[in-house]
């Protein structure tokens, strides 16, 4: 669609209808983010939004990252620093409300004043979840391969390796599932012996990129420069062949790099491995930068 061809009578939408598709409405929204970008339908997508019923608003915000990641928009929205502006306003302003928000209150504090950081080799270990892309049935509790991450992290733990974990782990698949695997992964976690004050909850992440950029605006909003990431598994076919320690330990071979430049615009930090599904992380200053590219995690 042309820029110019913005669609303008949002009041002829009906994005709750059950008989809209996801594909119908991330159209819509297309057109919806053109309309406020070109001027002609301020604050449309988010009226849009917080205008619908509740129930709705979840599967709505996932459409509009749909469209968000429509190639000709995000190229038509790059193309002009202001354009690139306003979408991020527009993608911060549909963001849903943080469901780690509430797991976090008592153990950020308790971060920030924490003094006995020379006991211990490092500072946190970060456990991105795993969830297989093809997951049909929304179902809690974790996947064998998350399990495993985390009873290494528990084991490192309890070697007083560090004192904190960060789980990092969105709702992802299957589509629009409820449940959020950061908050599963803390309740397994917590099933394992490791105290509530020692865990962090990161859930808006929807993919690598993002458990390691989410990681590390935390990490840089605790000053915590440098985590060490514990991770197997979820290779092909989720085995360990070219599992995510590879592909994180080896981010220039593997591409990882270049996966985070192409869709965040920059690399997220330094990583390198150190045997055994660990992985030194120090998180680059860029990943503050928001994105208008997902509104469920900008």
């Amino acid at each position: 669609m042309p820029p110019n061809d913005a669609f303008d009578d949002a009041e002829e939408l009906e994005p709750s209808s059950a008989q809209s598709s996801d594909e119908d409405l991330a159209a819509l929204f297309e057109s919806l983010v053109r309309a406020e970008l070109t001027g002609s339908r301020r604050g449309a997508v988010e009226g849009t939004i917080r205008g619908a019923p509740e129930s709705d608003r979840a599967r709505l915000a996932l459409c509009l990252a749909d469209a968000m990641k429509r190639g000709d928009l995000a190229t038509w929205i790059q193309a002009d620093a202001a354009r690139s502006r306003q979408a991020i306003a527009i993608a911060c302003a549909c963001m849903l409300p943080d469901p780690g928000a509430a797991h976090n209150a008592r153990v950020m504090p308790r971060i920030r004043d924490f003094r006995d950081w020379d006991r211990f080799e490092h500072r946190v270990l970060v456990v991105p979840g795993y969830t297989p892309l093809d997951t049909r049935v929304a179902t809690p509790g974790v996947h064998p391969v998350t399990r495993r991450r985390l009873e290494m992290a528990a084991e490192d733990l309890r070697a007083n390796k560090a004192p904190f974990l960060l789980l990092s782990g969105g709702n992802v698949y299957p589509r629009g599932t409820p449940f959020y695997e950061a908050i599963e992964m803390k309740s397994a976690v917590r099933s394992m012996g490791i105290d509530d004050d020692r865990i962090l909850v990161e859930a808006r992440a929807r993919h690598t990129t993002t458990n390691l950029r989410n990681a590390g605006r935390m990490m840089r909003a605790l000053g915590i420069p440098r985590a060490v990431l514990v991770t197997k598994g979820g290779g092909i076919g989720g085995s360990d062949f070219f599992g995510q320690d590879f592909y994180l330990a080896n981010p220039t071979l593997s591409t990882f790099h270049s996966r985070c430049e192409r869709e965040l615009g920059y690399r997220v930090g330094e990583l390198e491995g150190i045997g055994d599904g660990r992985i030194l992380f120090t998180p680059s200053p860029d990943v503050d930068r928001l994105s208008f590219r997902d509104p469920l995690d900008p």
